[in-house]
């Protein structure tokens, strides 16, 4: 399998630790892995760091690393994240944490505004398409 990130000749500027596209060979895959949607609770449905966005998206991103470790991936197989916030105020700190797990990966990705998310005390919520 080969993956090839994509970036626009004259294209917007990346602002974080993303791509325009991910061309990916699939002629030689083993595996797509689709993550849902994580967020910072526990295994009890308890909200991990409450009104703290950076913390919760460390949390969200160490679950995914944990997601990839499961299926014999790291975070170099990812290949597409959606990443949901609550409040766009909380961009710049979700996005830092972002780039420090993605810095190397850059994968084609989306970031929106939600406005709401299931549960009223998550601030941010990320999905990952893996492949292997």
């Amino acid at each position: 399998m080969s993956i090839t990130r994509l970036n626009l000749l004259n294209g917007s500027k990346a602002i974080g630790a993303y791509s325009a596209a991910t061309l990916v060979d699939l002629t030689k895959c083993q595996n797509l892995l689709f993550i849902s949607g994580q967020v910072a609770s526990d295994e009890h449905g308890t909200v991990i760091a409450p009104g703290d966005a950076r913390q919760q998206s460390i949390v969200v991103f160490q679950k995914i690393e944990d997601i990839l470790g499961q299926s014999g991936m790291n975070f170099s197989n990812i290949v597409f994240t959606q990443i949901l916030v609550k409040d766009m105020e909380d961009f710049s700190h979700v996005s830092k944490v972002r780039n420090e797990f993605l810095s190397d990966v850059k994968p084609a990705s989306i970031f929106i505004q939600a406005g709401a998310l299931a549960v009223e005390e998550h601030l941010v919520e990320v999905s990952a398409i893996a492949v292997l």
